[in-house]
């Protein structure tokens, strides 16, 4: 019975023995098992860390490339603009000019036009002075002409006249030597003859007198 209850105690002492081995080695494997999973979830936790700090560091610098971008786009941007308000600039200036330079040609023009009227006008009235003077001029020669014509005619009918009464009065003094009769009758033709001779020579003096005083 000591020998049965001795093997039993040895028994249980080696259960127990065992079991507190396999708890011991149980623990350990949980705490080997623990420190690997800690481990594991630290070297995974630097990993995640390590990809964070590198999203943060690629988003960083996404960040300052974009800015960067954006910035070059702004300035190109102004630098179009800038460059578009200058060409503005410079078309108004000429549209500016060219409008000035047209408006001088324009005034130019119309300050020439305005002269050239001037002397075209001034042309015209001197050679309608110049014509009525020819034709004024005309006129008196023409006048002066038939004036020293009808004078011509009057010295010519003044010489016939004389020259019929010479002949009449050579007629009658004939006629009164061969007809002593008819010598009253001679005469009276004589002195009819003179006085015809005179008033014409009057007539003929008043006409020369007043065509003297219209050529005056």
């Amino acid at each position: 019975a000591k020998k049965a209850e001795a093997e039993e105690i040895a028994k249980r002492e080696a259960e127990e023995t065992a079991k507190r081995e396999a708890e011991e080695a149980a623990k350990r494997e949980a705490e080997e098992a623990a420190k690997r999973e800690a481990e594991e979830l630290a070297r995974r936790e630097a990993e995640e860390a390590a990809k964070k700090a590198e999203a943060e560091e690629m988003a960083r610098r996404e960040a300052e490339e974009a800015a960067k971008r954006e910035a070059e786009e702004a300035a190109k941007r102004e630098a179009v603009e800038a460059a578009k308000r200058e060409a503005e600039e410079v078309a108004k200036r000429e549209a500016d000019e060219l409008a000035e330079r047209e408006a001088e040609e324009a005034a130019k023009k119309a300050e020439a036009e305005e002269i050239a009227k001037r002397e075209a006008e001034e042309t015209a009235k001197r050679e309608a002075e110049e014509a009525a003077k020819r034709e004024a001029e005309e006129a008196a020669k023409r006048e002066a002409e038939e004036l020293a014509r009808r004078e011509a005619e009057e010295a010519a009918k003044k010489a016939e006249a004389e020259e019929m009464a010479r002949r009449e009065a050579e007629e009658a003094a004939k006629r009164e030597a061969e007809e002593a009769a008819k010598r009253e009758a001679v005469e009276a033709a004589k002195r009819e003859a003179e006085e015809v001779a005179k008033r014409e020579a009057d007539e003929l003096a008043e006409r020369e007198a007043e065509e003297a005083a219209k050529k005056a």
